[in-house]
């Protein structure tokens, strides 16, 4: 009897910590994967935007993994040889408008990416005029406070190899190419792949298949809807260094893949 009432007291408990690492696990799911703002970083809606742009850093990232831009010989004629293998070692990020990320770079700015073996450097080039050089970014991030100045913005690099990135409506009509955006609390993008192609970028398949839109756009500003999805099958790439302080390092881990 006593054996028996051991045994069932001993089934109790490892079904009690069963199930508590079950809902630690899917806790933990629906928070990073489902992005998800855990109450800790949501006791304010400044803490909230914050936790948001985080997010939108992590993507943005890893935009520069999932996108292949030309030879830098074939976009660089006009510049001396010392110029381009300087360009050779770096890829840029521009924010153009009010920077709403933060800090959120702080800890991969200036630092190797170690899958294409370069530099990044992040350029905050304030508010838009046409004394800024934008053809000096890979990747443009359009702030939604150059919304007044997105068409002419647009316009200045269209058919440069720059990949523009944004958060805000209408931004693939206009002539942007991959837009951010909230479904329900969760953090996605859709894509314009006809300006993509224009710039003589190549964008990996898989972000192309999580987009939760694609679209084509003729000469005559109509656009094509292609794929309407949503984006479940994309987790962006971790850091190509090491470090265990940032909430961004913590997003990244847990959102690792292997290629």
């Amino acid at each position: 009897m006593r054996f028996f009432i051991h045994k069932s007291r001993s089934t109790r408990t490892r079904l009690a910590v069963s199930l508590f690492r079950w809902l630690l696990g899917f806790l933990l799911t629906l928070v990073l994967f489902g992005f998800t703002v855990p109450a800790i970083y949501a006791k304010s809606e400044s803490q909230r935007k914050a936790t948001e742009y985080e997010i939108k850093a992590v993507y943005v990232y890893n935009y520069l993994l999932f996108t292949e831009w030309p030879p830098s010989d074939a976009v660089e004629q006009d510049k001396d040889s010392s110029d381009s293998n300087a360009n050779d070692k770096t890829i840029t990020i521009g924010i153009l408008g009010e920077d709403p990320f933060g800090d959120s770079f702080s800890e991969v700015e200036d630092k190797v990416i170690k899958e294409i073996n370069k530099k990044l450097v992040i350029k905050r080039l304030g508010d838009y005029s046409e004394e800024v050089d934008l053809k000096e970014c890979d990747l443009l991030f359009i702030c939604s406070t150059e919304k007044k100045n997105l068409k002419a913005i647009l316009n200045r690099i269209k058919g440069e190899p720059i990949l523009t990135v944004g958060d805000m409506k209408n931004f693939l009509e206009t002539g942007g190419m991959i837009n951010l955006l909230k479904v329900g609390s969760k953090v996605r993008w859709e894509i314009n792949h006809t300006r993509v192609k224009e710039s003589g970028l190549r964008l990996n398949s898989q972000l192309l298949r999580a987009a939760v839109r694609v679209i084509e756009t003729s000469n005559k500003s109509e656009s094509k809807t292609l794929q309407e999805a949503d984006a479940y099958s994309f987790k962006p790439r971790r850091y190509g260094f090491s470090t265990t302080s940032s909430r961004m390092r913590e997003l990244l881990v847990c959102l690792q893949i292997l290629l």
